[in-house]
């Protein structure tokens, strides 16, 4: 079983850039509304899956700006 040590996300819906090193056993991600907490699922989703459990429309998950 291959296991996810980092995941680096970029202009991703309102992540500009992140990095995380991540831990074989848990990782918790805390913080307000709107912090990016739920994209980051979504990244994991799509670099496992290919697709967001968010949208079918690619294009809305680019960030702009």
């Amino acid at each position: 079983m291959a296991w996810v040590e980092r995941l680096a996300v970029r202009d991703l819906r309102n992540i500009h850039e992140a990095t995380f090193d991540l831990h074989p056993a848990a990782n918790v991600f805390h913080g307000r509304n709107a912090q990016g907490k739920t994209s980051l699922l979504e990244a994991v989703g799509l670099l496992a899956r290919g697709r967001s459990f968010r949208t079918e429309h690619a294009p809305s998950m680019i960030r702009r700006g």
